[in-house]
Parts: structure tokens; sequence; C-alpha cells
């Protein structure tokens, strides 16, 4: 579970566990309401039943089921549900991940944080059969896995 902490500005900063070994967190959460936060770990959700908004960087944002919504490290932001129940897959990495493998990683910044299955089909295909092999290699969990997952 996330240890939050409050900032001087009242805003809630969540303290990431990650899986041992590697600077990832993922996790299934169903999503009320969360508010404005931030952590220092880039988040990928996607909602697998149901609809939420999300407020991020100036501009709310409506994410379907199956969409991708990007947050950049340290950026600020909130969860509504539109529709219940839902159930969101959340993945959270730190720009520590396969940084051996990818130095750039590091510097990873998104402009456009939502890549739904309608806006750009071949981008949401990518993500979704990456993203399905991640989530395959986790749950095996067999020795090795940090290298299985940076030949993903």
């Amino acid at each position: 579970m996330s240890e939050v902490r409050e900032d001087p500005r009242g805003i809630e900063y969540e303290l990431i566990p990650h899986l041992e070994g590697m600077d990832l967190h993922v996790f299934l959460v169903a999503i009320h309401r969360r508010r404005i936060h931030y952590h220092s770990d880039c988040e990928l959700f996607i909602p697998l039943k149901g609809e939420v908004s999300v407020s991020s960087g100036g501009r709310a944002c409506h994410v379907g089921e199956g969409d991708f919504f990007f947050v950049n490290a340290y950026e600020a932001h909130s969860l509504s549900a539109l529709d219940a129940p839902n159930a969101l897959l959340v993945i959270q990495f730190s720009h520590g991940f396969c940084r051996s493998y990818y130095p750039s990683l590091s510097r990873l910044c998104v402009d456009e944080p939502l890549i739904a299955r309608d806006g750009n089909p071949a981008l949401h295909r990518e993500l979704l059969s990456r993203t399905a092999s991640l989530i395959r290699i986790l749950d095996r969990r067999p020795p090795g896995t940090w290298a299985a997952l940076v030949r993903i």
C-alpha cells in the first residue's frame, strides 16, 4: 500500500512501493474519487471496466474502458468515477525503470496523455500488447524476471 504525505501546499505526495528488485508498482483498484496528488513515478492506467475523469496538467479528460492515460512524474492529478463499478489497472514506474537498457527513459515526458482506441489504433494496439506481456511476466515472476521485462 502507498504511503501518503501532505506537502506545504496541502497537496498529497504519494510514496510508491516498488516490486522487489524493480522500479515498478502494478495493481488493480476501484476508484470513486482520488483527490489531487502527485508522486515521483510516471503512471499509466487503463480502465478495464467503467470510465473515469482525470484532471491533470490543467485539463480534464474522459478516459473510457480500454483507453490508456499517462501521468508524468511529479504531475499533480486527480481521478473521479464517471460510472460505477469500475476497475483500473495501474502501472507506476520510476525513472530508474530499465535505465541501463533505455537511458533516455529518465527524460520521459508525455504531452498528450490520452491514448484512446479510436484515436490512434496502432499505438493503442502496441500498448495493449506490451501491457499484456508485462502482466504475463509479472504473473509468473520466475528467476530472471528483470531480463524478460527489458525484452518486452
